[in-house]
């Protein structure tokens, strides 16, 4: 019967992004490659923690690598967000009754909060490409649910995918569903409930890439406790997926921009620097983190769907962070005749303002806001927005990693031929050394006496001389008497 659907039925179905799922063994791991932009050379990635097993009361030590495919590579955060997003449609659609997942990329779209052209369609596609090539190497820490141990599994994520594209003659209304298929093990997961609640309106709003690690993994531990301690290397390297050779000190200001966002959505709590890190032994710290208790914006009664109750909960918490009382925010949010991106477009404007050097930022910005809002206040000269800022400081990084990268292969070839210099005046070396050896002693010592006393060597002969009677291996004087012989011998060689 499936197959007899269409894109148009499907687009319609409405999913609650507050109640999508992950699985208990992925949301342990980081699940995509933090930078910007994945290293031409760099096709795995491994990652190494620890974790607590108390039924058997020990420490288990556990070992992911996420192999990528020359043609695809490996996974960044938007694969991420069609992965999560096809496990939401796999949970609401048929409650992972079936390891296959039938979807539009219209509704995909619509769920990731992407826009409406080809360009999306194409990340989608890229994007199950990738999965269905990826390989996940789990060492002793595949948790298999129904018998209650940790495994050693390899295997892809999707075993099969199939995309309904625009050939032919079928407009977009009737185009057949496209599909994935879970692998077996990833399947097998799913359907014995190995499986957490995740809130993917909360995970779209997340923009920098940590932070979405970050919330993924907290979230699951957050279950049993609002309060979480570990030690930062494991954490930021196992479990968030920065580098190992980074020291405290770089962890902690890598960290810091994820802990902000996870901070301004009301995720957690905002800890004190000496709270956040606590000291545990020389080059050791804790990391620390406390789940933000229920305030009155989490209890504030809202109109709307599930998903748009959370939506304007997240936007009312960005006006009362800038000052708005929170019925005016509420009212603001709430009211039919003000489209939510005007909202956020004044939001950004107002932060623009307070950054700004060139610009007189509002003495009372709740108010000023609410203004902008209702007045529609537009930009000064010289307003750039969030999205073009972050491309400029993305193209400015870029130049720098360039700028960097020609750097060291500048000094990789400088390396190279100074090794090649001093492997040839070796070889030289003993091609004179070799040559001698087939002279007589009286033969020889006039030999050396030709090559320091000749007229073209003269700059040589001092030095040359000196070191021939002390054989003191201190100064320049063995480098100009090897000169001075190869500069007579070689040629005659």
């Amino acid at each position: 019967m499936t197959d007899t659907l269409t894109e148009e039925i499907v687009s319609r179905t409405a999913f609650d992004l507050t109640d999508a799922r992950d699985e208990l063994n992925l949301s342990e791991w980081p699940l995509f490659y933090l930078g910007q932009r994945i290293p031409s050379n760099t096709k795995t990635l491994r990652y190494e923690n620890t974790v607590y097993d108390a039924a058997r009361n020990r420490t288990h030590n556990r070992k992911l690598e996420i192999v990528g495919s020359d043609a695809y590579g490996l996974p960044t955060m938007r694969d991420a967000d069609v992965l999560l997003a096809l496990l939401l449609i796999g949970k609401q659609r048929n409650d992972f009754k079936s390891p296959t997942v039938t979807f539009s990329r219209a509704e995909l779209v619509e769920i990731l909060g992407w826009g409406d052209g080809g360009r999306s369609y194409e990340r989608i596609d890229e994007a199950l490409k990738k999965w269905m090539t990826i390989t996940l190497f789990f060492k002793n820490s595949w948790w298999d649910r129904e018998d209650s141990q940790w495994r050693t599994e390899g295997f892809h994520l999707i075993e099969h995918v199939s995309i309904a594209d625009r050939s032919g003659s079928r407009s977009q209304h009737e185009l057949p569903l496209s599909s994935c298929t879970f692998s077996e093990v990833f399947f097998a997961s799913l359907h014995q409930g190995n499986i957490k609640k995740l809130n993917l309106t909360e995970w779209f709003s997340l923009t920098v890439p940590a932070a979405k690690q970050m919330y993924r993994f907290l979230d699951k531990r957050f279950h049993a406790t609002s309060s979480l301690q570990f030690d930062l290397q494991t954490f930021a390297c196992g479990h968030v997926g920065f580098s190992s050779e980074y020291q405290p000190s770089k962890l902690k200001e890598k960290l810091k921009p994820a802990i902000a966002e996870l901070v301004a959505i009301g995720f957690i709590e905002d800890l004190a620097i000496d709270k956040r890190y606590t000291k545990v032994a020389h080059g050791q710290w804790q990391i620390n983190f406390t789940r933000k208790r229920s305030n009155l914006l989490e209890n504030l009664p809202l109109k709307g769907t599930k998903t748009e109750r959370s939506n304007n909960r997240i936007l009312i918490k960005e006006l009362v962070d800038r000052g708005m009382t929170l019925v005016t925010a509420r009212n603001l949010v709430e009211d039919p005749n003000i489209d939510h991106q005007l909202i956020r477009d004044k939001i950004e404007l107002l932060d623009w303002m307070i950054a700004s050097k060139d610009v007189e930022s509002p003495a009372r910005p709740g108010g000023w806001l609410r203004k902008a809002i209702e007045e529609n206040y537009q930009a000064p000269k010289g307003f750039t927005t969030f999205e073009e800022r972050k491309l400029q400081q993305q193209k400015l990084d870029l130049f720098r990693e360039e700028r960097e990268l020609e750097k060291s292969e500048t000094a990789k070839q400088e390396q190279k031929r100074l090794e090649l210099d001093r492997a040839r005046e070796t070889n030289e070396w003993q091609q004179v050394q070799n040559y001698l050896a087939t002279l007589s002693a009286s033969e020889r010592e006039s030999t050396i006496d030709a090559a320091i006393n000749n007229p073209e060597n003269s700059f040589f002969r001092d030095f040359a001389t000196k070191y021939r009677l002390s054989r003191d291996p201190r100064g320049n004087g063995e480098i100009m008497y090897q000169m001075a012989l190869k500069k007579h011998i070689l040629p005659k060689l």
